[in-house]
């Protein structure tokens, strides 16, 4: 009996002493699951100083190192699926000035500097198309805090978008009026023309047909008023939120995806500016692009 009792105990004691041996592998094994089911934030709480406390330690530095990995291969997937959506938004006005000029050459008897006109304006929306790609590249894959500026006229700048939309605005039945009285402004000229078409598109889908939009440029702001639907206060406190729309189902149908604004407000913070926004229901939006340093 008392060497029944003695095994008994021991064996106790045994089973005991390996299963508090054992219980920091059994955590491992328990964490490299939760890794292969894709939770990567679990991290073990082990305090030994042997080999099974530095195997948890290297553990640990791999599920971080898995964690950084995996989550700098999402924001490059959100960063390439942000570019591409924007890029397809941007298209849309130099494409409209395309189809508009390409249809007036097939359709109607020009002379032959018209003819010449809208083929520039056929090869100078092309060659935007190009430089605004790869800029957006740069924008929002590459997220770089600093674009190359010079000093540009800001009449021409007025003028470009007046080109650049008339198409557009023509089948919205809509009248652009322009005023100016700023000379020049340090700018990315091709981002600052998609920032201010972004703003007319807008101010164009909110317009009543046979609208007008007045964009006007005086002391250190650019304007685009319109005189449309109107935006409510808690609408004005989202619009620059990444796909975010304020009329779903009219912005569905215009082809809107909820990225121009979001886009107009990077691209404001690099030239240094802010956008503004005064809204009435009713009555028209105004939007103004305040520079610091005009």
């Amino acid at each position: 009996m008392i060497n029944l009792t003695v095994i008994l105990a021991t064996s106790a004691v045994v089973i005991a002493l390996v299963r508090l041996v054992l219980r920091p592998i059994t955590t491992l094994k328990q964490n490299t699951g939760l890794i292969a089911a894709g939770i990567y934030d679990k991290r073990i709480e082990i305090n030994e100083n042997d080999e099974i406390g530095e195997l948890a330690a290297d553990f640990n530095q791999m599920a971080a190192a898995v964690e950084r990995h995996v989550d700098e291969l999402r924001n490059e997937a959100d960063r390439r699926t942000l570019f591409m959506s924007t890029l397809t938004h941007e298209l849309k006005t130099p494409m409209t000035s395309i189809s508009g000029n390409t249809q007036t050459l097939l359709r109607t008897k020009m002379d032959e500097d018209e003819r010449e006109n809208a083929l520039i304006r056929i090869e100078d929306e092309c060659m935007r198309i190009e430089r605004l790609s790869q800029k957006l590249m740069q924008l929002i894959v590459l997220r770089q805090n600093s674009i190359s500026m010079a000093a540009y006229s800001v009449a021409d700048l007025l003028e470009s978008v007046q080109a650049s939309c008339a198409e557009q605005l023509k089948q919205r039945g809509l009248t652009l009026a322009v005023s100016n009285d700023m000379d020049t402004l340090m700018m990315d000229k091709d981002l600052l023309l998609s920032l201010l078409l972004n703003l007319i598109d807008n101010a164009g889908k909110a317009s009543r047909p046979d609208g007008m939009i007045e964009l006007s440029a005086h002391g250190n702001t650019i304007t685009v008023k319109d005189y449309g639907k109107g935006i409510t206060q808690d609408e004005i406190d989202k619009i620059t939120q990444p796909f975010y729309m304020v009329d779903k189902s009219r912005s569905k149908k215009a082809g809107g995806i909820g990225l121009g604004l979001a886009l107009a407000e990077e691209t404001a913070r690099l030239h240094g500016a802010t956008l503004v926004f005064e809204s009435t229901l009713g009555k028209g939006t105004v939007v103004k692009v305040v520079f610091d340093h005009a």
